[in-house]
């Protein structure tokens, strides 16, 4: 006899009228299932970036340069759906994007994603790694480079006794 798997979550979306709404009552019928809004999605598990993403990339096709940037990429997506860091005026995508999981879920939503992804970190190393700096987009490059130029023009009013 093989053994059953016991699901104890059940993903349901759709697309348009496809029927979601139908199947979602139905199970509300019956007794231990609790059914969320027909129009309310976790779409954690398969967004670009989500959990399945990042199963392939730390088990499926597993690489040291993979599992950074799918961790990361993780982590920009547990960010904008959270909303946890929102700004009014940013030139980080995560922190313009929100879909305020952060209050869904009762401000617990960024710290269980931030265990869930400090449990599958085996280890840490401080040390430069250009691979992340692959998949950055326009802004983030922008960003990051705007900083580096405060930082060094800080740095200079220093030196010259111009800034505190």
């Amino acid at each position: 006899m093989t053994d059953q798997i016991q699901y104890k979550f059940l993903d349901l979306s759709g697309y348009m009228f496809s029927g979601k709404s139908a199947v979602s009552d139905l199970i509300r019928e019956f007794e231990g299932y609790y059914v969320t809004n027909y129009r309310f999605e976790f779409p954690l598990i398969r967004n670009q970036d989500g959990i399945m993403d990042l199963e392939k990339a730390l088990v499926d096709d597993w690489s040291p340069i993979r599992s950074d940037v799918e961790l990361k990429r993780f982590l920009k997506l547990i960010t904008k759906m959270s909303g946890h860091k929102k700004r009014l005026f940013s030139l980080k995508e995560e922190e313009l994007i929100s879909w305020n999981y952060q209050q869904l879920y009762s401000d617990k939503f960024y710290r269980y994603s931030m265990e869930y992804i400090e449990s599958l970190i085996d280890f840490k190393i401080k040390a430069w790694w250009p691979y992340y700096e692959m998949c950055e987009t326009f802004h983030e490059i922008l960003n990051r480079r705007l900083k580096k130029f405060v930082n060094i023009f800080f740095n200079l009013l220093k030196w010259h006794g111009l800034h505190n």
